[in-house]
């Protein structure tokens, strides 16, 4: 009886992992799929809001991209929530700087708050480097989604973020509290906060489905992330970390350094300040058409490739300030194209190369990096993201 009941268990075990790596497979495809089209959708319409309309089709044009950039953050969303009920989505520490990673946040999402004109303040352990071994991207990311809800759901007053740190026993207890004094939450949308489907007055919930991650990459992080509020008197989120200590990094002597720009607000000063040779590895015909127009209205010269080899061939005999690269292509795909083209004679093998895709998933961003890219956009690609890669690229700086 006893070998029959670990065999039942054994065989429900392997079908639970078969389940899963079907349904991860399904979320990959249908993430590249979607991914496609928003690329174009939300490149052309980028485009198009840059000619001259009149007001109404300015509106239109408006709610229409309103409208994709919503299917999009689902999309991402739903993304992360099955990542993380499958366990893989990892956490990457690394040191870090926390009292300059939150002066980063704070200058980024001011210019936000400065257009409803909201008095906007960090305050705390924030004058002083306190170097930690944490996981950046998703510090951020979570910051970034309190600060936007703060910002969204308070029409006067102001935004606080209250910054607090302890040590015990060689960790850095880190308590970081985002207040503000907007329409608040009743207890009952408070219940349903961090849930799949927030309960309570769905007017007045907070984006549930990003919370619920916020949470969660808090608790994978040896946090986590509470609230308290009132029905129209403010409301406090309380983000909680703690860490190890770490030593600040060495200096970097190599100039490629990677760029991930999946879960941040893009820097607008980093401007391209000369016009740049871009080989664009793509064989999507309309992304092809997308990235052409983008590139060339920045004034820089671009050269098409088909997929990998093409691509190889041209870096192999042509020189370029840049490459943008897909993943996944025919004849040969991104990640092998970059590894050759890594191979060839300095100084062709150290072209920048910044990986354009729609493969958001699977370790996607550190395939990449370990084939020898220098970046990773994920498509839809926004301007102002191509912009900022590419004003490091003409000024010779590292893509950071």
């Amino acid at each position: 009886m006893q070998t029959r009941n670990y065999e039942d268990q054994l065989k429900a075990t392997h079908q639970a992992e078969s389940s899963n790596r079907g349904k991860s497979q399904f979320l990959a495809n249908m993430s590249y799929e979607l991914r496609t089209p928003f690329n174009a959708m939300l490149g052309m319409l980028s485009l198009l809001d840059k000619t001259q309309l009149d007001p109404q089709q300015q509106d239109l044009i408006e709610t229409t991209k309103n409208s994709a950039e919503h299917l999009l953050r689902l999309l991402n969303d739903i993304l992360e929530v099955s990542a993380l009920e499958a366990g893989q989505l990892n956490i990457h520490s690394e040191p870090v700087d926390m009292a300059a990673l939150l002066q980063d946040v704070f200058r980024l999402m001011r210019c936000m708050a400065n257009q409803k004109n909201l008095a906007f303040y960090l305050e705390g352990d924030v004058h002083t480097p306190q170097w930690v071994a944490t996981a950046p991207t998703r510090v951020r990311q979570i910051l970034y989604k309190l600060l936007s809800n703060a910002i969204q759901y308070t029409e006067s007053g102001s935004i606080h973020i209250e910054a607090r740190v302890k040590l015990h026993d060689k960790r850095m207890h880190w308590t970081i509290d985002v207040k503000d004094t907007g329409i608040g939450m009743s207890a009952e949308t408070m219940h349903g906060l961090f849930q799949h489907m927030p309960s309570g007055d769905m007017g007045l919930n907070r984006s549930g489905l990003g919370l619920e991650i916020s949470r969660a990459l808090a608790r994978l992080m040896g946090g986590d992330l509470t609230v308290t509020s009132r029905l129209g008197h403010g409301s406090c989120f309380c983000f909680e970390l703690v860490m190890l200590q770490a030593a600040p990094p060495k200096p970097q002597a190599s100039p490629l350094v990677p760029i991930l720009v999946a879960h941040q607000p893009i820097r607008s000063d980093l401007q391209p300040q000369e016009p740049l040779q871009v080989l664009v590895a793509e064989d999507h015909p309309i992304n092809r058409k997308v990235v052409g127009m983008l590139l060339q209205t920045m004034g820089h010269q671009v050269t098409f490739a088909e997929d990998g080899l093409k691509a190889l061939d041209l870096a192999r005999s042509q020189d370029f300030d840049v490459v943008l690269m897909d993943i996944h292509m025919p004849e040969m795909d991104g990640l092998t194209s970059t590894r050759h083209i890594r191979e060839l004679p300095t100084p062709r093998s150290q072209v920048p190369i910044v990986a354009l895709t729609a493969d958001v998933m699977n370790d996607a961003e550190q395939r990449a990096m370990d084939a020898g890219m220098n970046a990773f956009l994920a498509k839809p690609l926004r301007k102002a993201q191509l912009e900022a890669v590419l004003g490091r690229a003409c000024k010779r700086q590292p893509l950071l």
